[in-house]
């Protein structure tokens, strides 16, 4: 509590180069929450992030940082906000009643666009889980690699709305296997379970059989009862609403909706809890 109080009386650029690196971890998770909680055709910003804060954390990811939160995959939190600046230019999915849901930006497709999504592509395709022992589980990181991937690529279309076979339903059908392959290989025991919730919410938006669910729910009950953060009973009680839309209109950049129609979101009472088991 010390340290926080002294950090709160600095100015805010001064604050962020001396916030320890633990809770420059735990701010990032939130803001790849925040990012998904947020109306990408409203904001007017990255939710939660400064340049000042920015910086702290890009100094982080060139120190090849290790985290007790971010494993190695820091980088890849960065990148989340990277590819919610994309969705801020090109304005996708339109909020409207629409039964059909309408693929594509509201904007239209131009240059820009197809540049950064390269871009931000390409440092994902780049990452690798580093191999130091200290890191805990490098299959958490391909977890979250693959989650932002499916977030990044579902800016071009509703992703599960049926269209003819290509290169596009394939390559969004092996990001989304290779990421439950990997995390089928992390135990329900192990600590990085803790800090899985946010990939587990967007790979969630893309589960359709009853036993990819059912492997989802687990986990995060199994977090929920383990650990103290993570958010892992709120994630599935949005899940649980996503789960309850048609298939063609899940999509990771409109769990915003869930948010606000999820009115007991996180509520422990009987009658809520019961819905997780549904």
């Amino acid at each position: 509590m010390g340290i926080l109080k002294t950090l709160l009386t600095l100015p805010h650029k001064q604050m962020c180069k001396q916030v320890p690196p633990i809770l420059l971890e735990y701010y990032m998770h939130a803001a790849c929450f925040a990012c998904v909680a947020a109306d990408v055709t409203k904001a007017e910003s990255i939710p939660f992030m400064s340049e000042a804060l920015r910086d702290a954390v890009d100094d982080l990811v060139q120190a090849k940082y290790i985290g007790k939160l971010c494993g190695t995959w820091l980088p890849i939190m960065v990148v989340v906000q990277s590819i919610f600046e994309l969705g801020m230019k090109m304005r996708p999915f339109a909020d409207d009643a629409s039964d059909a849901p309408a693929g594509g930006p509201s904007t239209g497709y131009l240059p820009n666009h197809f540049v950064t999504f390269g871009q931000i592509q390409e440092r994902l395709v780049r990452f690798a889980p580093d191999k130091d022992p200290d890191c805990e589980s490098p299959e958490a990181a391909i977890v979250f690699r693959n989650a932002a991937t499916l977030y990044l690529w579902s800016l071009l279309e509703w992703p599960n709305v049926s269209t003819p076979p290509g290169s596009y339903a394939n390559f969004m059908k092996n990001a989304y296997k290779v990421a439950l392959l990997q995390l089928s290989r992390i135990s329900e025991f192990s600590s990085i379970n803790k800090v899985l919730c946010w990939p587990l919410l967007i790979i969630g938006c893309f589960a359709k059989t009853a036993k990819v669910k059912g492997i989802i729910t687990s986990r995060l009950l199994s977090i929920a009862g383990r650990f103290k953060v993570g958010n892992a009973l709120e994630t599935l009680f949005l899940l649980q609403h996503v789960w309850g839309l048609p298939f063609e209109r899940r999509n990771p950049w409109m769990v915003h909706k869930s948010i606000r129609e999820t009115r007991c979101c996180g509520c422990v009472c009987s009658d809520c809890m019961s819905r997780l088991f549904i």
